[in-house]
């Protein structure tokens, strides 16, 4: 799992882990109980119900995407069978290599299967989502990332606005931070220095951790480790 995930709470009891499968190349899926039993100041912690939610992502970086969506698929029938409330997608969903009228193309069949999700979706983006088909670090090239944006951007607003965005569900709040913003900056390639979020989404990082209503917990979701 490409992803690095956190669950941030004043009085969390624990988070359960329950291991999934490993369908395909560079896909792993997990079933993750997040027992947001947390700081609410007008229930007891006893009375807090768990949030329950699914973890699936990188699909791309491979030389068949097409086979790679056929264990996307599985995954998704996966998730289904444990029964989530939602299902958080750890980016690399798309090949921003390719041309814009396929990254448009597979956007339709990869989105068409996480729309088979019994639960509602959501997409933080990794680096062969944004990147442009020119390999170099800090390029100023954001065709690709722009791209992302409308495409992901038509079905969540939050996102269409900006690479980052948070949302609350049942008193948790998931956080989707953005760690692409310097391009083509991939730590296992030497350049982990300029992998970064600047200063900009960290304010409104800041600001989404102190927005009220007060969370019970915090989930950061995102796809390359800063």
């Amino acid at each position: 799992l490409r992803a690095a995930g956190s669950l941030r709470g004043r009085a969390t009891n624990r988070i359960d882990w329950s291991a999934g499968s490993v369908l395909g190349m560079r896909l792993v899926l997990m079933a993750l109980v997040a027992c947001a039993l947390g700081a609410c100041a007008t229930a007891p912690l006893q009375d807090a119900e768990p949030v329950r939610f699914g973890v699936i992502g990188d699909q791309t970086g491979v030389d068949n995407l097409a086979r790679a969506y056929q264990v996307l698929e599985q995954g998704v029938a996966a998730l289904n069978a444990h029964q989530q409330e939602l299902v958080l997608h750890t980016g690399d969903l798309l090949e921003s290599a390719e041309a814009t009228d396929i990254v448009q193309r597979d956007w339709l069949d990869a989105s068409s299967i996480l729309d088979r999700l019994e639960a509602p979706w959501y997409l933080t983006p990794g680096d062969h989502d944004v990147n442009p088909p020119e390999r170099m670090t800090g390029s100023t090239d954001r065709s690709r990332e722009a791209l992302f944006q409308t495409l992901y951007g038509g079905r969540n607003p939050a996102a269409a606005e900006q690479p980052f965005y948070s949302f609350d569900h049942r008193g948790v709040r998931f956080i989707s931070l953005y760690s692409h913003e310097t391009l083509h900056a991939d730590p296992r390639w030497g350049v982990t220095f300029q992998a970064r979020i600047s200063e900009r989404q960290r304010q409104w990082l800041e600001e989404a951790l102190a927005a009220t209503p007060t969370p019970r917990a915090t989930v950061v979701f995102l796809h390359q480790p800063l």
